[in-house]
């Protein structure tokens, strides 16, 4: 875990996100550096480091845009070293949680735009948000490459933490809810 995890965010939707990263941290702990970058049959075509880099590279997304341009979920670059390179990963997830840490009250109040690619065609869509909208969003799909990569340790006889992978809604239900 980040140890700065006891500087509480100031808004609750930036907490849910570094707890969100903190729990990416730990499932990549679980593979180390050594099984970051292998492949598994349980997901073709796939590693632990292209999920971690996906993920990541939504909250990123969030920091990037420029003022008044819309988030672009779809423009990121692929087998980047946060995808090869477990440190590489970390040092992100740091970042990260840095800059959610910061995003306050007003921020996530603030307007912001998105565009999506909607269709495999290049169709796009532009859509009306708010800053703290889209870092939920981001929180609900790390869950689904959390849900992947604790999938891919338990095919592989790695011991996960209790709760990874499960939405918040599903660690709640279960009794899985941490109080950080």
């Amino acid at each position: 875990m980040i140890s700065a995890l006891n500087e509480r965010p100031a808004h609750p939707t930036s907490h849910a996100a570094v707890c969100s990263l903190a729990d990416c941290r730990a499932l990549l702990n679980v593979f180390g550096p050594e099984r970051y970058t292998a492949s598994t049959p349980l997901l073709p075509g796939g590693t632990v480091g292209q999920h971690a880099r996906h993920l990541l590279d939504h909250f990123s997304a969030l920091f990037r845009a420029a003022p008044d341009a819309p988030i672009d979920y779809d423009a990121r670059a692929r087998g980047t070293e946060v995808e090869t390179s477990f440190n590489a990963a970390i040092d992100e997830i740091d970042r990260l949680s840095t800059l959610l840490r910061a995003v306050d009250a007003a921020r996530a109040e603030a307007p912001v735009t998105v565009r999506l690619m909607i269709r495999a065609d290049g169709t796009r869509a532009v859509h009306a948000s708010t800053l703290g909208r889209e870092v939920a969003f981001a929180v609900h799909h790390a869950v689904h490459h959390h849900a992947m990569i604790a999938a891919i340790a338990r095919d592989i006889g790695l011991k996960i933490p209790e709760g990874a992978g499960l939405a918040p809604a599903t660690r709640h239900h279960h009794g899985h809810a941490q109080s950080r």
